[in-house]
């Protein structure tokens, strides 16, 4: 974990690229429906001011034998005023299509830090630290481990040499028990 966690600190110092990609495919497309409207227009008046403008007909534009050049015409027209009364626009349901059942999506981001404000060397050196800590850990395990299996070892020696002395304790307390009652049973062989 300690390993992991420097290997993550010195990371800072190179370009982070991240990459997604997604596939989805729905049960049907997805929809969205807008209600019937009504649209009010309201009533209006546009007024057309009369003037003259001058058009130019283009040469033959009629006939052959027509101008043969193009023509120039002043021509007049009055003022005019069109009035349109107030009308009710209907707008019909409209079902729009936002996705298609098949979605397919990509993201890519790179990020390169230029300036961390000693953020990059404090974490070196607390995952350095984390790293010194760990290695002395498992320097104390092993340590531990040699000592436990040496004591066993030593344990198992005593326990041998204990039962040794215990069984030849035995043997010469069972030829005392024999010498004793052989005495007491048959007595010192002389009256």
């Amino acid at each position: 974990m300690a390993e992991a966690q420097h290997r993550q600190a010195l990371a800072g110092y190179w370009p982070q690229v991240g990459v997604k990609a997604g596939y989805q495919r729905l049960d049907q497309p997805f929809n969205f429906m807008f209600p019937a409207s009504i649209m009010q227009i309201p009533a209006e008046s546009v007024t057309v001011p009369g003037a003259t403008a001058v058009v130019t007909v283009p040469a033959n534009a009629f006939a052959p034998g027509f101008p043969p050049t193009a023509l120039q015409m002043p021509v007049a027209y009055p003022s005019q005023t069109l009035n349109t009364p107030a009308q009710n626009f209907a707008v019909p349901q409209q079902a729009v299509k936002v996705l298609d059942r098949d979605l397919l999506s990509g993201n890519m981001n790179l990020t390169w830090l230029l300036f961390d404000g000693g953020m990059r060397k404090g974490l070196r050196e607390q995952s350095a630290g984390w790293l010194d800590m760990m290695r002395q850990e498992a320097r104390r395990t092993d340590l531990d481990i040699t000592d436990a299996v040496t004591r066993f070892y030593w344990g198992a020696v005593l326990a041998m040499q204990v039962r040794q002395i215990g069984e030849d304790t035995l043997a010469r307390m069972e030829a005392t028990l024999r010498l004793t009652e052989t005495m007491y049973k048959e007595g010192a062989g002389k009256w």
